[in-house]
């Protein structure tokens, strides 16, 4: 793909302020020791540089956290509250002219929050329920709101014999999640479990390629990479959806808020305790009959290069 010069852009997910570098070492080392949470802003950025390798973007149209010297006049900020400050005070310096701001920095929480500073020029966020509720607390913001989404490694490999439901539980009531775990003990079916926060990235590879498909429990999410590496394993997700998000004050409701991106090929929504047993049969059902095609969907939506080639759809 050829793009002109002068359209060239720097990607940054840290700023060169020493604390700030200093305070990101901090942060790399807790993570190498503890080792146990997925870090979704990193799968966002190496979304977004695999697939500009796959559209054969030459690095003299990019780079990546660059030092100050060599940053292109046109900036992204993929993540960091911090490094968007960062940005925002090179473009009042004139160093730079232009600023991309997001996925993965905020969710602002009012009209306070970094992303409504003026200097900003588009606000990439990851869903449309997301966009949705940006404009809600500005509505100035819909001309300056874009919705993108990042994609996972496609890590597929052929199928091997699967026979759990995987329950996943990030963020719902104990008496939903005990209510599951006894009806699935009742029934005998065969399922296993992880928990949010418990389990390395390999961990979780392993248990959802042993899965027919997974049973995902979460409030809200303005994207989720965790679904999407199931799906791009042809695993489908039956989701919990209470179809509000409440945060302090506030309360947001969309009809995806707990997982934007799943359609009927992916899978399937349930609601309650009340509606899981006919949710679940219907899953179940769907599964037998290969009626779900998550992985197809994913091949033609979702891949690395078609979400670059959107982000690059939005600087250009």
């Amino acid at each position: 793909m050829k793009i002109d010069h002068t359209h060239a852009f720097s990607i940054l997910t840290e700023s060169q302020l020493i604390h700030q570098k200093l305070i990101k070492k901090a942060k790399q080392l807790a993570m190498f020791l503890l080792w146990k949470k997925i870090y979704g802003p990193m799968w966002v950025v190496n979304s977004l540089l695999r697939g500009l390798k796959e559209l054969g973007v030459v690095s003299s149209v990019y780079n990546f956290n660059p030092e100050q010297a060599y940053i292109h006049p046109i900036v992204c900020v993929l993540s960091g509250a911090d490094t968007l400050q960062y940005a925002i005070h090179l473009k009042k310096k004139w160093i730079i002219k232009t600023i991309y701001a997001g996925p993965n920095i905020s969710i602002p929480k009012d009209k306070n929050d970094i992303f409504f500073d003026k200097h900003i020029d588009k606000i990439i966020v990851p869903s449309q329920w997301v966009a949705d509720y940006f404009v809600s607390l500005d509505h100035n913001l819909s001309s300056r709101i874009v919705v993108w989404p990042a994609w996972v490694q496609d890590t597929w490999i052929a199928k091997k014999q699967q026979k759990n439901i995987l329950i996943y539980k990030k963020s719902c009531p104990q008496t939903l999640f005990d209510f599951i775990i006894s009806y699935m003990q009742k029934h005998h079916i065969a399922y296993d479990t992880i928990v949010y926060g418990s389990f390395t990235k390999q961990e979780y590879q392993a248990k959802i390629n042993a899965s027919l498909g997974i049973v995902y429990l979460q409030e809200s999410e303005s994207q989720w990479l965790a679904l999407q590496e199931a799906w791009i394993k042809d695993i489908p997700t039956l989701v919990w959806n209470r179809w509000y998000r409440e945060y302090q004050w506030t309360t947001w409701k969309d009809k995806k808020i707990s997982a934007p991106y799943l359609t009927d090929a992916c899978g399937m929504f349930f609601s309650s305790e009340k509606d899981f047993e006919k949710a679940l049969h219907i899953f179940g059902e769907k599964i037998e009959h290969k009626q779900f095609s998550p992985r197809t969907y994913c091949l033609e939506h979702l891949t690395d290069a078609v979400c670059a080639q959107l982000y690059l759809d939005i600087l250009l």
